[in-house]
């Protein structure tokens, strides 16, 4: 590149160049077909690197060209082969596909630092949103947008919002999600906040939630005193089990219950660092852990419509399209809101895992362990 024997693209100019003059280059995935059909940049054609040769005929030469691959080695290599052709202008995208989509994605954590400081609704607000009328302001009105998030999103940040908010304050979300009108009543139930109003207007629900004292008597129905946790015991390392362990177990965390969840078998590959170093382990148990993936963002296997591991790619596309938590923030979750994450040390032995692979916050125990928690739960339950 310093040399000028590579000339590059890098992803803010390709990003301004699709908004403003998309039709101005030729845009190319070098990439196998099976690649792109997964997900690959606007506007992009298609042109496998090992077919580019016999396609040039294709592309103008006198048009600029914009090459890309994964990462860019292979849109290096397609860049010499057009450039050997005699194409004028052309660029290869840095970084490729992966550094592009990492770069323009919506950020999968922007209300980060949300509720250290929940924006208020100023008077000079609610009365211009009542038409001009004075409303009197009883206590500090909060505003939360969950517009967009799956299940069990709009809850979890309706429980982190109103954590940090002061008895008696009301809390206005709006959420997109059509289970949200039942999940905020039975949300507030449990928790014994008061749900002053909820309704919905052209697909969007709003809840207007009062922060109360913890309720002092049970809900009806409850399980007995002592008895409101939640266990669960996640056996499988399937990408579609492990969202259900995990979106049930933050659901269940965010209504205020204890929560444990025992992780043997094939559920302990969930719990690997992604990226931690092997310890030292005979033959057998290190070929195990190789052929084993490496932690939650790993688990691309599904249950039913695996397709060889196609169909668990094209599942993290759709949830990631309809803005379902990604699992790897779903366990960041619940180590940070305390749940209890237990990692069989019997299976632990059987599969040659060891203590240094598993993430922080995880506890060593067995089946006295869990049945012990299991005992104390109203919740039991095994995926």
């Amino acid at each position: 590149m310093l040399s000028g024997f590579s000339e590059i693209i890098d992803w803010r100019k390709l990003r301004d160049l699709l908004k403003g003059a998309p039709d101005s280059i030729q845009l190319v995935d070098v990439r196998t077909a099976e690649e792109f059909s997964i997900q690959t940049l606007p506007r992009a054609r298609n042109i496998d690197l090992e077919h580019l040769r016999a396609r040039l005929g294709e592309l103008d030469q006198e048009r600029p060209v914009v090459v890309f691959c994964q990462v860019g080695l292979r849109g290096y290599l397609a860049y010499r082969i057009l450039k050997q052709a005699g194409f004028k202008d052309v660029r290869n995208l840095t970084g490729g596909f992966k550094t592009y989509a990492w770069a323009v994605d919506k950020q999968a954590n922007p209300d980060l630092f949300d509720y250290e400081s929940i924006r208020r609704r100023t008077q000079a607000e609610i009365e211009a949103e009542s038409g001009g009328c004075v409303v009197a302001l009883a206590g500090d009105v909060h505003k939360l947008d969950a517009v967009g998030l799956q299940c069990p999103g709009p809850i979890m940040k309706a429980f982190k919002a109103m954590a940090a908010m002061e008895v008696g304050e009301t809390l206005e979300i709006t959420a997109s999600d059509p289970a949200f009108s039942r999940d905020i009543r039975a949300w507030a139930s449990r928790t014994g906040n008061i749900l002053e109003t909820v309704g919905s207007s052209k697909g969007i629900i709003t809840a207007r939630l009062r922060k109360a004292l913890p309720a002092v008597t049970k809900p009806s129905g409850s399980a007995e005193p002592g008895r409101d946790g939640v266990s669960l015991v996640v056996f499988s390392g399937d990408l579609d089990k492990a969202m259900a362990s995990l979106i049930i177990a933050n659901g269940a965390l965010a209504m205020g219950s204890k929560v444990t969840v025992f992780f043997t078998f094939w559920g302990l590959n969930l719990l690997r660092k992604p990226n931690g170093a092997s310890p030292a382990k005979p033959l057998i148990d290190a070929a195990f852990g190789f052929m084993l993936p490496k932690g939650v963002g790993k688990a691309n296997h599904l249950s039913n419509m695996n397709f060889l591991g196609a169909g668990g790619l094209m599942m993290r596309k759709l949830m990631h399209d309809k803005h379902v938590e990604d699992p790897v923030d779903l366990l960041a979750s619940l180590v940070s809101g305390g749940a209890n994450l237990v990692a069989c040390q019997m299976s632990m032995d059987v599969m040659g895992l060891k203590r240094e692979e598993m993430i922080d916050g995880v506890e060593i125990g067995g089946v006295a362990t869990f049945l012990n928690e299991a005992k104390q739960s109203g919740t039991t339950l095994f995926i």
